[in-house]
């Protein structure tokens, strides 16, 4: 047995548990998934087909939790019995300790890419709601997704003094490349937070948008299994935006992210991209400049 900690929002845990697939898989061993405090396992609406189990977090676990934030800045070793701590946010290698537990982002895609198809036949949705369907049907044809994360209404997924905010400049850079290749000119934004992302969307080189956020799905999982349905796709600096383009098998053209992935510079994310998908620099991330109209269609 092996053990994988669950932590973060969707796309995180998507990292988490296909690590944990591949790496029980070549280790021939059974998984397990255990919940951090405040987690909710978000792979229940998946039709995933893969033994495991899902424990709820302990005491030990909400510890780890706290530790690994500190640990992961001063590359100090866990002191919890057969826990290996992720070190770097590149790929790395996992030492197999049978019993051992495992916390980490595993955000590259060197840990599991052997299993990519099983993946896309795994991350399919096991119910999709009414409102799924329709929009799907309606996302016939080539099209280009944008994702613009700005964080939901709320609590904010994203911590935009770490990972910060995609600006404009990115944003327009990627839609001249996108169109360079070939990709298609009729843009779709999916975003968490359609009034934010408004205000980017008004300022982008494009003649007009279609935007989806979260009160047109049912769930994170429906607004990101859409995006794969693009035949051209400009992502965000987020785990959300690399499984859109990864679990995709319409695209026509490279997706293309963001060179910069984290406001400290010094962050390496040299293993996230896959090795022919294309990357766009920018000077800056999010600034506030006087908006342009464009004719939006909601």
């Amino acid at each position: 047995m092996v053990t994988f900690n669950l932590h973060g929002e969707l796309g995180n845990q998507m990292f988490e548990w296909a690590t944990g697939i591949a790496y029980s898989r070549l280790h021939k061993t059974n998984l397990e998934f255990k919940t951090l405090p405040g987690v909710v396992a978000r792979m229940s609406e998946f039709t995933t087909s893969q033994h495991y189990s899902i424990k709820e977090s302990s005491v030990a676990n909400n510890q780890l939790g706290l530790f690994a934030r500190i640990a992961r800045k001063a590359k100090l070793n866990s002191p919890f019995d057969k826990t290996q701590l992720e070190k770097g946010l590149n790929f790395q290698h996992l030492e197999y300790v049978e019993g051992s537990t495992y916390h980490g982002y595993f955000q590259s895609w060197r840990y599991f890419h052997e299993l990519r198809d099983l993946l896309i036949s795994e991350f399919s949705l096991l119910e999709p709601s009414d409102g799924f369907g329709e929009l799907n049907a309606s996302l016939k044809g080539d099209f280009t997704a944008i994702h613009i994360r700005r964080g939901g209404s709320g609590a904010a997924i994203l911590t935009s003094d770490y990972h910060g905010l995609l600006d404009v400049e990115y944003y327009n850079r990627a839609i001249s490349l996108n169109e360079e290749l070939g990709g298609s000119k009729k843009y779709v934004i999916f975003t968490d937070n359609p009034e934010k992302a408004l205000e980017t969307v008004q300022r982008l080189h494009i003649q007009d948008a279609r935007i989806i956020g979260p009160r047109d799905t049912h769930s994170q999982t429906e607004n990101l299994l859409l995006m794969t349905k693009a035949t051209s796709f400009i992502g965000a600096n987020s785990s959300y935006s690399w499984w859109a383009a990864y679990l995709n098998q319409c695209l026509l053209t490279k997706p293309i992210f963001p060179r910069q992935w984290y406001m400290d510079p010094d962050l390496s994310n040299n293993d996230m991209l896959l090795p022919d998908w294309l990357s766009v620099g920018f000077s800056q991330f999010l600034n506030e400049e006087a908006p342009r109209g464009i004719h939006l269609e909601q």
